[in-house]
């Protein structure tokens, strides 16, 4: 496995596509999923659906906030946004998480841990799973 195929006196390159600026794409497409939350409560016409959309969609920007302030210790590392670049930096035994061990915490623990614990402690209904957990995490 590598970046490239050799097959019939040619190189296939086993990414669809390389643009320079991948990273910032993909958090880009990824935030607008924030667009369709505030979308859906505001168009139900109700506003407590509109404030749990409010609620949701700042949630969510949190999350993004912690992902991308963990990136941006890559980013500058690396000098590259484009995806392909960085992933070739990282041949043999030179991963970024080795590099930046904190960036990677942050990325862990606050972004991906911190969404799904979120999702059963929201709910209201399961009072004793918030207190469940509470014994259980600390």
């Amino acid at each position: 496995w590598g970046d490239k195929l050799h097959l019939f006196g040619r190189d296939i390159i086993l990414q669809a596509t390389d643009i320079d600026v991948a990273l910032l794409y993909i958090f880009g497409v990824v935030s607008l999923g924030i667009y369709g939350i505030m979308i859906g409560g505001w168009a139900s016409n109700n506003k407590f659906s509109l404030m749990g959309a409010v609620r949701a969609a700042s949630q969510m920007v949190s999350y993004e906030v912690a992902m991308g302030l963990s990136i941006i210790a890559l980013i500058m590392m690396t000098g590259t946004l484009s995806l392909r670049e960085i992933s070739l930096q990282q041949q043999g035994m030179n991963w970024n998480v080795f590099y930046q061990p904190v960036g990677f915490l942050i990325f862990l623990i606050f972004d991906k841990f911190g969404f799904i614990l979120s999702s059963y402690l929201n709910l209201s209904s399961i009072k004793s799973l918030k207190f469940l957990s509470f014994i259980i995490l600390s």
